[in-house]
């Protein structure tokens, strides 16, 4: 499993990571990268690094494991990850090689994001892994 949070600027530093660490990690058949990418890809303006982000994990069999249980399009989310003053936005993501995940859920925001103690402004990602 591979923990992801990405600082400034985001997409382009997540791109760099997954174009030097693709041979070793990405190609391997049981690896989970999970986090906050810190990508809103529906709402990023570099049309093409978005792209290039999900094309260059597909050719390795991976898939947003949100998208893939939900059936919803990259971009088109219906529930959002992470909630703040000024808008939500969906930049956590959960991505692996969908035979792997047996359940997903995305956490509540009352529960988590919303509550008087704080903890965080995201709501966690919930799965099952079959290995």
């Amino acid at each position: 499993m591979i923990g992801v949070w990405t600082d400034e600027p985001y997409l382009p530093r997540t791109l760099k990571y997954l174009r030097t660490f693709k041979y070793k990690f990405i190609s391997s058949n049981n690896i989970v990268m999970c986090g906050d990418f810190n990508i809103d890809v529906g709402n990023d303006s570099n049309e093409k690094d978005k792209d290039m982000f999900v094309r260059i994990l597909r050719n390795y069999g991976y898939e947003s494991i949100y998208h893939h249980f939900k059936k919803e399009k990259i971009g088109e989310e219906s529930i959002d990850t992470f909630h703040r003053y000024d808008g939500d936005f969906h930049i956590d993501y959960l991505f692996a090689k969908p035979e792997l995940i047996t359940s997903f859920d995305v956490g509540s925001r009352i529960e988590y994001a919303n509550n008087e103690d704080n903890h965080s402004d995201h709501v966690p990602l919930i799965f099952e892994i079959d290995i």
